[in-house]
């Protein structure tokens, strides 16, 4: 068993790092300093064969033979696993009458793993010569948040003209109970290329769904649509201000559909028994993640030795023997210096409520503020302890929050009605927020206790800067431009 686990393993990626057929296309997505775009293991170049009912381990590692639950589709579709196949280089979905019934059989297929923002989907495709729909799309568990990758009908009957020279570039957000139904209904949801009929020729096409509210849509490499802001990406609020953020699976099939149906457009018994119109190619679909570049994590690493190094020097200044004069007269800057920092603090709370500045005080400090009085210097023995007990929490604070660096563990996005205050949000409570410049200085920390907070850049200097969030076990980062 185990000689097969690894071997299927050794197969997957040997196939992944030698057969891609799109390893000369780059990502047409430029990303911030500091990220790189890295494979995803569910992209699948089709170099393999799986035919029928009983498709091998190779297919089944990354795909499910049907739809993501027991629908079997709309109006007269019936998915069935004997219209989806992998051969000669490519995955085909096809398309036929079913026998004894009014039913269409077609083929349908779902990924193994599922996908969430940041992220890059783009698939090489050849639509078919019918009425039915072709699609490569992205739908959440629940069936409340699709996004449709490709969605075209190729058919060259004449009252299918419109449609065939267009490709379906949309989303949906969805409320089940009571049924509704939100898309965008713009007239650039429908793409139009100098008259091209699109089932005659191969197309690329691409998104990347950046965060909840914004997705960006790619034909050929060459960015052809935005869809940004709640407004657009939900103005029902069915996600109750979240937008797009469910994980999804991703689909790839073909289906007669209702609506087109109910007003003629479906293929009749004739046109079904031409395999070759009605069957649906994909060369490849690749799906990619940004990570951070090892240049940004060794700079990261070399930050938080840094800091460890300044804890451990401060504690090993508190361990030595000091003199009674020496650390009262010490604690006296502090305590001056610190009634000038407040006071810069409190004028910036006044001007900017929504970013207060850190005064980072040892116990001590803080009751010399709140008394105004020196520290006695009889109790010296005790306030060594209390700074060393400072020290070391913040030495530990250092070390937990560098366990683990992710890029996805919150979610940023500028709010609808003030495009100065960036709205950050996780499912974990947030202990600190950061905002380092480019070279990772640190130039502006606050703490909460929630799952949400709001940041306010009205004031930074144009430039480009890290966001970073910390919480109890793992340090997560994303990366920010300041245009004004």
């Amino acid at each position: 068993m185990n000689k097969t686990i690894t071997f299927t393993l050794l197969f997957l990626i040997n196939n992944l790092l030698f057969s891609q057929d799109w390893k000369n296309i780059d990502v047409p997505v430029k990303l911030d300093e500091g990220y790189k775009w890295k494979l995803h293991p569910q992209s699948d170049d089709f170099n393999y064969q799986a035919l029928g009912n009983s498709k091998n381990l190779t297919f089944k590692n990354r795909w499910v033979d049907s739809f993501h639950n027991p629908w079997k589709g709309p109006g007269l579709t019936e998915w069935n696993e004997n219209f989806s196949e992998i051969s000669d280089g490519y995955l085909k979905i096809k398309a036929g009458q079913k026998k004894g019934s009014k039913k269409i059989n077609t083929g349908c297929i779902t990924s193994k793993v599922r996908i969430k923002y940041p992220v890059f989907v783009e698939s090489k495709v050849k639509i078919s010569n019918s009425s039915l729909s072709c699609a490569v799309w992205m739908l959440s568990p629940d069936d409340t948040q699709e996004i449709d990758i490709i969605e075209a009908y190729g058919s060259d009957n004449q009252n299918n003209e419109w449609y065939s020279k267009r490709i379906h570039l949309s989303h949906h957000m969805f409320k089940r109970s009571p049924f509704e139904d939100y898309q965008p209904t713009d007239d650039d949801s429908w793409y139009f290329s100098n008259g091209t009929t699109w089932h005659e020729k191969w197309v690329r096409v691409g998104i990347y769904w950046k965060d909840p509210f914004t997705l960006e849509y790619y034909i050929d490499g060459e960015k052809v649509r935005v869809v940004e802001g709640m407004d657009v990406i939900d103005p029902n609020n069915y996600s109750e201000t979240k937008g797009i953020y469910k994980e999804m699976d991703i689909i790839i099939n073909a289906e007669d559909q209702t609506w087109r149906a109910s007003n003629g457009l479906t293929p009749s018994k004739k046109e079904l028994k031409d395999i070759e119109k009605n069957t649906f190619l994909v060369d490849w679909i690749r799906i990619y993640k940004p990570v951070m570049t090892d240049e940004f994590l060794s700079l990261q690493k070399q930050q938080e030795l840094e800091k460890n190094k300044e804890v451990n020097e401060e504690k090993a200044i508190v361990s030595n023997d000091i003199s009674p004069s020496i650390i009262e007269n010490r604690e006296s800057i502090s305590v001056n210096t610190l009634t000038e920092t407040e006071q810069v603090a409190q004028t910036k709370a006044i001007n900017n409520n929504t970013i207060p500045e850190i005064v980072k005080r040892t116990s001590i400090e803080v009751a010399k503020i709140e008394n105004n009085s020196k520290v006695p210097t009889d109790s010296l023995k005790t306030h060594n302890n209390l700074i060393k007990e400072n020290l070391m929490n913040q030495e530990v604070t250092v070390k937990e929050n560098s366990i683990n660096i992710d890029y996805q563990s919150f979610t940023m996005h500028q709010t609808k009605d003030e495009n100065d205050i960036l709205e950050i949000t996780s499912d974990k409570y947030i202990n600190k927020v950061q905002l380092l410049t480019h070279k990772l200085n640190l130039f502006q920390e606050f703490t909460i206790d929630n799952k949400t907070t709001k940041l306010n850049v009205s004031k930074l200097p144009k430039g480009f800067y890290y966001i970073n969030v910390l919480f109890d076990d793992k340090l997560a980062t994303q990366a920010y431009t300041a245009k004004d």
